[in-house]
């Protein structure tokens, strides 16, 4: 199976699980709040906004690598670290969003803009050059 797709696959397959636990903070009762204190949520929107993001990027990279086979290692590595560190800094302002404004923070947040973002444009001049 092309490595894209698997990663794609399983990021969307974690934003799905993780849909469960965004429901229960939406029903506000004790169940919910008992889960919220046990995994430390402390801002559930950032909870949403990773299972969405998981989702979103999990579909691009399945997309990806369906339609243009036989990528280079390069851009692979790079849409695909970048795809899931994307949403995957969400957990940790789940729990702290003072987080945002740290330095470590902001170089991660900029070095996974970049590496997914010159993925990006490097599989679309590959899949240009093939048309």
């Amino acid at each position: 199976m092309n490595g894209l797709v698997a990663a794609g696959l399983a990021e969307v397959a974690l934003g799905a699980v993780l849909g469960f636990p965004y429901a229960l903070t939406l029903e506000g009762g004790p169940a919910s709040k008992r889960l919220m204190a046990t995994l430390r949520i402390n801002h559930p929107r950032r909870l949403r906004q990773l299972h969405l993001d998981l989702i979103i990027m999990g579909s691009l990279l399945i997309a990806a690598g369906a339609a243009v086979p036989d990528l280079p290692l390069a851009p692979v590595l790079a849409v695909g670290i970048g795809g899931w560190t994307n949403a995957l800094l969400f957990a940790p302002l789940m729990v702290d969003e003072k987080l945002q404004a740290t330095v470590v923070f902001r170089v991660l947040t900029v070095a996974s803009f970049l590496a997914v973002s010159t993925g990006w444009v490097w599989i679309a001049v590959i899949a240009l050059g093939r048309l």
